[in-house]
């Protein structure tokens, strides 16, 4: 298949397996996916959605300096000026609620690393607007403080939905608003919104 998901599925397109690895987060309409989601995959079939965490020390970290004034750490975060910014980040919990008025259930949640050293330089480079300077010194910072950050809560999730079987298809809440605030606080979606 080749296109944008979800207009590249056919009405007919049935899948046992769907996998979000670092993408749903970039989706301009998380309902709108789900939904999708919900009409192609089998009953039983799995959702897997590995995404940022709105509770994780790098993210609250970078909310209170924006709030503070300083708003570099946040904008990376959210991948501002990037080719496919970050449009929403989600707390599993919400994420859960969220794909459950859908019809899934979670069956897993894991906390991954938010630190890997492998690949972390092409990651800084890869911001258009980062000097090498500024990413050298942020490679050093983040490669000597390892063992600290590695201790921290997790910025990355990875859960795994199963689609009830009996449950019918884009079954969603009657207020989509409800999980939504402008900020992690709350303990639901962070949106750009």
């Amino acid at each position: 298949m080749r296109g944008l998901f979800p207009d590249v599925l056919s009405a007919r397109a049935r899948f046992d397996v769907v996998v979000f690895n670092d993408v749903f987060e970039h989706l301009p309409d998380p309902r709108a996916a789900l939904r999708a989601i919900a009409e192609a995959l089998r009953p039983g079939g799995l959702l897997a959605i590995n995404l940022p965490n709105s509770r994780g020390a790098f993210y609250r970290l970078a909310e209170r300096l924006r709030r503070l004034g300083w708003r570099g750490a946040h904008d990376r975060l959210w991948q501002v000026g990037f080719p496919s910014p970050h449009l929403s980040y989600f707390h599993p919990d919400a994420l859960a609620r969220l794909a459950s008025g859908f019809g899934f259930e979670e069956i897993e949640r894991q906390a991954l690393p938010s630190f890997v050293r492998q690949g972390l330089w092409q990651r800084l480079r890869y911001d258009p607007q980062a000097s090498w300077i500024s990413c050298a010194v942020t490679w050093l910072a983040v490669s000597l403080a390892a063992p600290v950050l590695q201790r921290l809560p997790s910025d990355i999730s990875l859960t795994i939905f199963r689609r009830l079987p009996d449950a019918p298809p884009a079954r969603q809440r009657a207020d989509p608003a409800a999980d939504e605030s402008s900020g992690a606080g709350a303990g639901t979606i962070a949106t750009t919104r």
